[in-house]
């Protein structure tokens, strides 16, 4: 996968791909990208999300964007995003994850987050707080989604509210985070709470800010996802 000179979008090397199959295509490359993640080859699963985002990307600017494509080439951005993580190819991965969020945040009727919260979130961490600074339409944008969606189809999806806490943590809603949070701590198991509680002390160990009302919460977090 190559970028285009600005780093927002990836080219691809071929002409246009015959789409009519791609949702289904990329469908099966996830589930076999994710078999091999779970079989501890992340570089075989980079490879072919590498190649399911160039062929995804050539559909989607070529016209191709219907909802239901445009959700599932943001996904296959999203799943290559987090394998990038997993190998800290931490550049790498906020470019990917760049490109997913242009997909979410401008396709119309996308109701998916994934890629906008994990590149707020590795932006975050990376670059320090500094990197939200214009960050607030997205933040707004991703937790209307959120609570429209923990009402209906993801009431009980354990990441959609704990995407939700931490958009109102980025934002400093820390009561409607620690909700949030409480939500999501029913919903999941020991390894889930504890990769929520896991994130945000990364967050607070990497860049401190010990004004009290932020001190609370992370007193508060600590037994909600403990």
């Amino acid at each position: 996968m190559t970028l285009d000179p600005r780093g927002a979008y990836p080219k691809s090397p071929r002409g246009t791909e015959n789409t009519g199959d791609l949702v289904g295509n990329l469908t099966d490359l996830m589930a076999e990208a994710k078999r091999l993640r779970s079989n501890q080859d992340l570089e075989g699963a980079v490879k072919l999300l590498e190649a399911g985002v160039v062929d995804g990307w050539a559909a989607f600017t070529s016209g191709n964007r219907d909802v239901g494509t445009a959700s599932v080439v943001a996904d296959c951005f999203g799943m290559l995003g987090g394998c990038l993580i997993k190998q800290k190819s931490i550049g790498r991965a906020l470019a990917v994850y760049r490109v997913g969020r242009n997909i979410e945040m401008d396709v119309p009727g996308v109701t998916m987050t994934y890629n906008t919260v994990n590149l707020l979130v590795t932006g975050l961490l990376d670059s320090g707080w500094e990197s939200l600074r214009h960050a607030e339409r997205d933040i707004k944008e991703v937790i209307a989604r959120l609570e429209s969606r923990g009402s209906g189809a993801d009431r009980e999806n354990v990441w959609a509210w704990a995407d939700l806490g931490m958009c109102e943590f980025l934002r400093r809603g820390f009561h409607a985070a620690e909700d949030a949070y409480r939500h999501a701590a029913k919903l999941g198991d020991d390894d889930s709470r504890h990769s929520m509680r896991d994130k945000l002390f990364e967050i607070r160990d990497r860049w401190p800010q010990d004004d009290g009302d932020r001190k609370t919460f992370y007193e508060n977090i600590r037994g909600i996802l403990a």
